[in-house]
């Protein structure tokens, strides 16, 4: 039986050692992985709002940890145009309502109960607007502009909402006169009773 030649020389490695190789690379990930949710955690919604644009879209889903991120691009839109103009938006865009009748509309699926809805819009003019839930409940929304009136100066106003029933729709929708606001996102978070 002729030698193998030194260049043709393969290494096996036994059942045995492959699965603690491979158990070991499944343990670091996992240690990275806990690592960057602890460090993320509450902090990371301000880290997001920071860094802006296309970077952040892979990350929205552990931004709030029991709760979700709507984008507004992820939305049904009505008068609403998706731009990219002004930085630090989350996702793919913002929606920039573009007048009196513009909405953006998400299909949930919500228990009822009480929930933080937290809006995220552009502070470049004070534009009011309603976030109505099941065509039935309507809140009003003041969105203030910001002191220097920045449209890249995102900023957040939450409102608390007690629904006794199943949530399957949510809509913001523009109340000024002219136009609405530049939407990024609408965070929702359960409050736990207790």
């Amino acid at each position: 039986m002729d030698p193998i030649p030194p260049s043709d020389k393969r290494y096996f490695l036994s059942d045995d050692i492959m699965g603690v190789i491979m158990y070991s690379r499944g343990i670091i990930f996992g240690i990275f992985m806990a690592s960057m949710m602890a460090s993320c955690g509450s902090d990371f919604e301000d880290s997001k709002d920071k860094i802006g644009g296309k970077i952040n879209e892979q990350f929205s889903v552990l931004s709030l940890r029991s709760g979700m991120i709507l984008e507004a691009e992820e939305g049904v839109l009505s008068k609403v145009k998706i731009d990219r103009n002004h930085r630090g938006y989350s996702g793919r865009g913002f929606g920039n309502f573009l007048n009196k009748k513009s909405s953006i509309t998400w299909d949930v699926d919500l228990s009822a109960g009480t929930y933080d809805m937290t809006i995220r819009y552009g502070g470049g003019a004070t534009r009011p607007s309603t976030l109505i839930i099941n065509d039935n409940f309507r809140f009003d929304l003041l969105l203030p502009a910001a002191k220097k009136r920045k449209w890249s100066k995102w900023l957040k106003e939450t409102i608390t909402v007690s629904i006794d029933e199943k949530i399957n729709k949510i809509s913001v929708n523009s109340d000024n006169k002219s136009s609405g606001p530049n939407l990024d996102y609408l965070a929702i978070e359960r409050i736990k009773s207790g």
